[in-house]
């Protein structure tokens, strides 16, 4: 691309943009609802710009009802994403964390559009782009409050709370249970990634001892069909996969038990108090640039490093496996919920 002259206008001000488009490809649930904040904030500010949000597919039912802009799917190929840019006709492309890929980048080369904001990494360097160089040690939502000044002066906070229309099937998970007045958590033991996933011995050992000491019904959500064990009248598996049996769980409970970061973030946006497992990632003593007070167990986790920029800021206990969420007891885990338990919901 350096051997082609740029086909955007370097001295377009973004402040004098009409119609841009947020893209969000590759995202995950738990990173669509956090990012879902930046069209309700952008139209607050810039109420005069149209927005369009280019989603993925399968994730498309999080933000179509949001209110604040227009949903697109996402093609799959250079061609579509070409056509769809030069029907649309979008003064400003956004695109950010993680670098777009390079079919992506060539449709935008040949989009007409005015400006391309992209995140600034080691693998792109084209000379078209204006980069946004987004700093991990910082929650990741800083990049978006960024991206909103590039279009102008902004007075007043930016409101980073999360915010999902959908709708959600009917079930009733409470009415599953013999005695429906108990209290329910909702336990997700599955993760993206195996290290962040629990055993299907350790889920039933977590399970066993909340059914003791707690008087809670437990709905196990186990849609990859892997942790089903023999169940109780306090204890319900539900098998179906899907977006909105996740929402509709997590919106029910009165607890969250999750390894899954996606789940974590629902459970904010619900304001539901919970226990969250992580993986540890990020080692102190092992970076040099990271001063932060990270250790295998820590309630109050740092805004600072990389492991941190997604830890949710209400209402959570986090828990820290060394090396990967079985690393942690059975006891410890039930500790952590048993406790936050008597602190949130007594």
């Amino acid at each position: 691309f350096s051997h082609f002259p740029p086909l955007t206008d370097k001295n377009f001000r973004l402040e004098d943009a009409k119609k841009v488009l947020f893209v969000l490809a590759g995202k995950s649930i738990g990173d669509t609802v956090v990012f879902s904040f930046f069209p309700r904030e952008f139209k607050r500010f810039f109420s005069d710009k149209e927005l369009v949000l280019a989603v993925e597919e399968k994730y498309s039912c999080l933000l179509e009802k949001n209110g604040y802009a227009r949903t697109v799917i996402i093609p799959g190929n250079f061609i579509g994403w070409l056509n769809l840019l030069r029907k649309e006709r979008f003064d400003a492309i956004i695109e950010l964390p993680g670098g777009a890929d390079h079919h992506r980048q060539l449709a935008y080369y040949f989009s007409g559009a005015k400006a391309v904001i992209l995140e600034k990494t080691d693998e792109y360097d084209y000379p078209y782009a204006r980069y946004f160089k987004v700093n991990l040690k910082k929650h990741i939502t800083e990049a978006f409050k960024g991206i909103l000044r590039l279009f102008g002066s902004i007075n007043g906070e930016i409101d980073i709370s999360y915010q999902i229309n959908m709708s959600l099937p009917q079930k009733n998970y409470k009415s599953l249970f013999a005695e429906p007045g108990r209290p329910l958590l909702t336990f997700n033991p599955h993760g993206n990634i195996t290290a962040n996933c629990l055993s299907k011995e350790k889920a039933k050992q977590i399970a066993d001892i909340l059914l003791q000491k707690t008087d809670f019904n437990i709905l196990l959500l186990d849609y990859k069909n892997k942790f089903s064990f023999e169940v109780n009248s306090r204890l319900v598996s539900e098998g179906g996969d899907g977006i909105g049996i996740l929402f509709n769980a997590i919106k029910q409970a009165d607890y969250v038990l999750t390894v899954d970061t996606g789940s974590v973030h629902i459970a904010e946006m619900c304001d539901k108090p919970m226990t969250a497992i992580y993986k540890k990632i990020v080692s102190p003593e092992t970076d040099n640039n990271m001063n932060v007070p990270c250790s295998s167990k820590n309630k109050e986790i740092c805004i600072k490093c990389s492991f941190c920029q997604w830890h949710p800021v209400n209402e959570a206990d986090i828990i820290i496996g060394k090396n990967n969420a079985d690393s942690l007891s059975a006891a410890e885990i039930c500790e952590s919920v048993i406790k936050n338990i008597v602190q949130r919901l007594r």
